[in-house]
């Protein structure tokens, strides 16, 4: 029983391996770095441990899986609601504070809006079990107006992301003003706007929506009858408060491709965030 015990749990090791799961290489989270070594090690002297005694095979399984992360908690099934964050920041020099939404992505990752964050000396998420955590801003793309706060303790699944391509109903979830209301996707089209803190435009992939949003929802998520994010809110029309702008989750899967670098920090003389050395 021992035996065949221990030779499943590193068969299916070796088969991780195979298929990419727990290769050191293919391991981008910081958090598992050399938990693909152990696993391959293990493996690989398969032979031999299935030859031990069964309570030193257990211990050994347990160790394994302690070690691979195996016992930690991710919510695998978390609903839109469950991934809205509140976001709120204190001023960074003569910036004023801010307020505004986002959508935990995965992991300890919330994508939210540059132009909520850029001018932060410190960021609050609220995530939807009403607790509030110090975040940091690890990703800032000023031409997409994304960017990637880390949550302590925030630990999701990463989220399903899909395109529209044609007008239908959908939800935007959890607006720090507005909570969630209907929208109807009115068309997928390219908007060219102004880089945040800079005057270059710059065109990315969006949609015009109608949903009746105002200040704070920006970061708020574009959600479809099946829980598939179609992007954030960046805006609401001036001269129409029915008519609300949404960056599309393709420029999203972009940032995130990019992944997270050094944590951004205030810099007080000009009054917006940087990139720590």
């Amino acid at each position: 029983m021992n035996n065949l015990l221990v030779s499943n749990f590193l068969d299916s090791l070796a088969v991780g391996r195979t298929n990419g799961l727990v290769d050191p290489a293919g391991i981008e989270d910081p958090d598992l770095e050399g938990k693909g070594t152990v696993a391959v090690i293990l493996a690989r002297w398969g032979r031999y441990l299935r030859q031990v005694d069964g309570a030193v095979v257990l211990a050994l399984c347990v160790t394994a899986m302690v070690i691979l992360g195996c016992g930690g908690r991710q919510d695998q099934d978390a609903s839109p609601d469950e991934r809205s964050v509140h976001i709120r920041t204190t001023g960074c020099g003569h910036v004023s504070k801010t307020r505004g939404s986002g959508v935990a992505v995965g992991g300890d990752l919330v994508v939210t809006v540059a132009h909520v964050v850029i001018g932060a000396s410190t960021v609050h998420a609220t995530t939807s079990d009403a607790v509030e955590h110090v975040g940091a801003i690890v990703a800032l793309d000023t031409r997409r107006d994304l960017a990637l706060v880390s949550v302590p303790g925030l630990d999701v699944s990463p989220v399903a992301m899909a395109d529209s391509r044609v007008a239908g109903r959908a939800l935007i979830v959890g607006g720090a003003r507005s909570g969630t209301v209907e929208a109807d996707i009115r068309r997928s089209v390219p908007i060219a706007i102004e880089e945040v803190g800079g005057q270059d435009r710059y065109q990315r992939d969006g949609y015009e929506v109608e949903a009746a949003t105002g200040r704070g929802d920006s970061g708020a998520g574009l959600f479809d009858d099946d829980g598939f994010l179609l992007g954030v809110v960046f805006a609401t029309a001036a001269d129409d408060d029915r008519t609300t702008w949404v960056t599309a989750s393709s420029e999203i899967e972009e940032v995130l491709a990019v992944g997270r670098g050094s944590e951004y920090h205030c810099d007080e003389a000009l009054s917006k965030i940087v990139r720590s050395e």
